[in-house]
């Protein structure tokens, strides 16, 4: 998505550019001419915009159930039978008689049991919310770009201010003579004895 609006932009861009109007004047200013162009140029401006928007959103919820669930259960059952016993038939000092005593017979027996079971689940709702969402458009605008160029100094006005103008600093008052006059003469030979 945002390899395609970076084509979008560049292409914009390259338009823009080979659609600039040019329009070309001179003026002169303190005494120098200027080259001034004027072009109309487009440029891509964003703009982004807040925008409210139904967006449904899945929020969890825990459900806990108490179910009756079914089960087999084995249990023991113990009986007790009579049964007869021999006693005292390996004693040779006892007669051997028959004894009866109470046995116990063990055997698994399957019930069926009906016991309440807990069930969690997970159970997702939809809930709707109002979001607001940054969206971004794009549009053309058009700018001027004004650009001055110095040509040189302007063609009246060179010679006279050439003509006019000192070349140089300002002269002091204590500085001595630029050329010389024709009436000097030196002063006494006296005063330069040695």
């Amino acid at each position: 998505m945002k390899a395609r609006m970076l084509l979008v932009i560049v292409s914009w861009c390259a338009l823009a550019s080979t659609a600039a109007a040019q329009d070309v004047q001179y003026e002169e200013r303190d005494g120098v001419t200027y080259r001034v162009t004027r072009s109309r140029v487009q440029r891509p401006m964003s703009e982004t915009q807040i925008v409210e928007r139904n967006q449904t959103v899945y929020r969890e919820h825990l459900v806990t159930e108490t179910r009756p669930s079914v089960r087999t259960v084995y249990t023991p059952v113990t009986e007790y039978q009579m049964e007869a016993r021999w006693h005292g038939l390996l004693n040779p000092f006892v007669r051997p008689y028959v004894g009866y005593h109470y046995v116990p017979h063990t055997r698994w027996e399957a019930q069926v049991q009906e016991v309440p079971q807990t069930v969690t689940r997970r159970e997702l709702l939809p809930e709707t919310r109002t979001v607001q969402v940054p969206v971004r458009s794009y549009r053309m605008v058009e700018d001027e770009v004004i650009r001055r160029t110095a040509v040189g100094p302007s063609g009246s006005r060179t010679a006279s201010v050439l003509s006019g103008s000192r070349i140089g600093g300002t002269q002091l008052s204590n500085d001595p003579p630029r050329t010389a006059t024709g009436d000097w003469q030196p002063a006494n030979e006296e005063t330069y004895s040695r």
